[in-house]
């Protein structure tokens, strides 16, 4: 069981992640900061990596 929480708790991640880049890149547009998207972008890749890592595990069967 819980090698299948991590993976969703990753991929609920991932989502949040991509909703803060969506509303930074919005934001942009009415002359906000360009330092929201710079850290919704790096906080997308690192929550990218972290379920592709997850994903990979729970396919290879690895319980580390």
């Amino acid at each position: 069981m819980t090698n299948l929480i991590s993976p969703l708790i990753s991929a609920l991640g991932a989502l949040t992640s991509t909703a803060l880049l969506v509303y930074a890149v919005r934001d942009h547009s009415s002359e906000e900061s360009v330092l929201w998207i710079v850290g919704a972008a790096v906080l997308f890749l690192v929550n990218g990596y972290v379920l592709v890592r997850d994903v990979w595990r729970l396919r290879s069967g690895s319980t580390d």
